[in-house]
């Protein structure tokens, strides 16, 4: 069955129970075919457009609410995700404002910062895995200023010259200075300087012992 229009061109074709627009060999229950191809759904007030994706017993569901300017995303009748009207992501909250929060769970991109709150776990797990090297990088206009990385087994924290501190665990239980890339360098780093100094520091004898035995051996 065909609809046409006064010119005669097919205009809706219903074909094997599947309904065309704009084509006579509708591909599936639903064809719609133009050079811009739109579905408009409007509400007679502010009421909520929703369409509903069901197969079996798994639902998506894509909802729409004009008063709060949102477009909702959900599976099994339940919101997971939605915009809202500012163009924030919430995924698992419909709250913005998470970084003061202290019962909302979930995880807020803004356009210019992302928020995560989570109870009593880990907010946030990167993972490089191959090479060792940088895991998460600090940036100042475009350039790196700071970095958190790995060398093997050990974890440093550096600049982006050559001043760090890697944490040594394979057994040893030591805080080694080091470069950018976690590399160890020895006698290279002062801890303070002339006009900037540290107010405390205790030294196990043995390594009092050592630092004493240095000074003599430059006097």
């Amino acid at each position: 069955m065909e609809f046409t229009s006064s010119g005669g061109a097919a205009e809706m074709t219903l074909k094997a129970g599947n309904v065309g627009i704009g084509t006579s060999s509708p591909f599936g229950e639903l064809s719609i075919k133009s050079a811009s191809p739109q579905i408009y759904l409007e509400t007679v007030s502010s009421g909520n457009v929703q369409i509903n994706f069901n197969e079996n017993a798994d639902q998506l569901d894509v909802m729409v609410n004009n008063s709060s300017g949102k477009i909702a995303f959900g599976t099994n009748s339940t919101e997971r995700m939605r915009i809202d009207s500012s163009g924030n992501l919430l995924v698992g909250t419909t709250t913005s404002s998470l970084y003061n929060q202290s019962s909302t769970e979930g995880v807020a991109i803004h356009d210019d910062h992302i928020q995560i709150a989570r109870s009593s776990n880990i907010c946030f797990i990167p993972n490089r895995y191959g090479t060792d090297g940088d895991i998460i990088q600090f940036r100042k206009d475009g350039s790196t200023v700071g970095k958190i990385g790995n060398s093997g087994t050990n974890l440093y924290i550096a600049d982006n010259l050559e001043t760090g501190l890697r944490f040594d665990g394979s057994g040893t239980d030591n805080i080694l200075p080091c470069n950018s890339s976690g590399g160890l360098r020895d006698n290279a780093i002062d801890l303070g300087t002339g006009s900037v100094r540290d107010s405390t520091i205790s030294l196990q004898p043995m390594e009092l012992s050592k630092l004493l035995t240095e000074m003599k051996n430059k006097i």
